[in-house]
């Protein structure tokens, strides 16, 4: 059974362009090697974030985020 999590979180106020771009290939790279799916939206200084895929991996993907 698939697990689904999403979250919001708010960027530093001086995040690039670039930045963002390397978070994007970072997760893309992650969830591609761990069986995720997901979305990610950034907007107006905050991130959305949509998660799939088993419960224990997406825990262990949110733990590593809150540290970051």
């Amino acid at each position: 059974m698939l697990y689904n999590l999403t979250y919001r979180s708010i960027a530093i106020p001086e995040i690039t362009y670039e930045q963002i771009e390397d978070i994007l290939k970072t997760a893309r790279n992650f969830n591609s090697k761990n069986d995720i799916s997901g979305c990610l939206v950034f907007n107006k200084g905050y991130f959305i974030q949509l998660l799939e895929g088993s419960k224990a991996t997406i825990k262990e993907l949110m733990d590593s985020i809150e540290r970051d």
